[in-house]
């Protein structure tokens, strides 16, 4: 089961997602094949109650406001070490992946033959691959952030294990205060 391991690994992304309680409407919940999300901007849910972006961790990770803190951490124990890391779905095999100075790509989907893709973040705080129609309207899900959460349960997330496949879906707790690496 190392590709379990591995796949699960890589789920873990360096982005996360922001439950906002503002009034804010989206100017871009999308992201398509050739685009890209840097260090400073981010996507908006359709009513702005999500936000996805990359965070720092030196920075306050939880706001002394309710209305802002860190819902969903990928990659914990593979932070970006700089500010130079991107978001893109890879225009070679339509995966999302997270690019940066300190090495290889970090894959955050594995989906086989995967073309004409883009990841939305919906409004429940899902962030949902798609493959695209060629006129651009979603043909089919290939993957959904919810099938692998991490510190934080949101409505519409499952816990439990799925007796047919074997997949999981836990909670995992950060190491420490400081560091959002897996704990237990």
């Amino acid at each position: 089961m190392a590709t379990k391991g591995r796949i699960d690994m890589l789920v873990r992304f360096s982005c996360l997602l922001l439950l906002l309680m503002g009034s804010c409407y989206s100017q871009r919940d999308k992201l398509l094949q050739g685009e890209e999300l840097k260090d400073g901007d981010e996507l908006l849910s359709t009513f702005g109650k999500f936000k996805l972006g990359f965070f720092n961790l030196s920075e306050n990770l939880f706001s002394t406001t309710p209305s802002s803190s860190k819902r969903y951490i990928g990659v914990w124990n593979s932070p970006i070490i700089d500010k130079y890391g991107s978001l893109r779905i890879d225009s070679i095999d339509g995966n999302l992946k997270i690019f940066h100075r300190g090495g290889n790509p970090i894959a955050i989907t594995s989906v086989e033959g995967a073309r004409n893709t883009s990841v939305t973040l919906d409004q429940s705080g899902n962030l949902v691959l798609h493959v695209l129609h060629s006129n651009g309207s979603i043909k089919e899900m290939l993957w959904q952030s919810f099938t692998y959460p991490t510190h934080t349960l949101l409505p519409g997330m499952k816990l439990g294990i799925n007796l047919q496949t074997g997949h999981q879906w836990f909670l995992r707790s950060w190491l420490t205060y400081e560091s959002p690496a897996e704990g237990s």
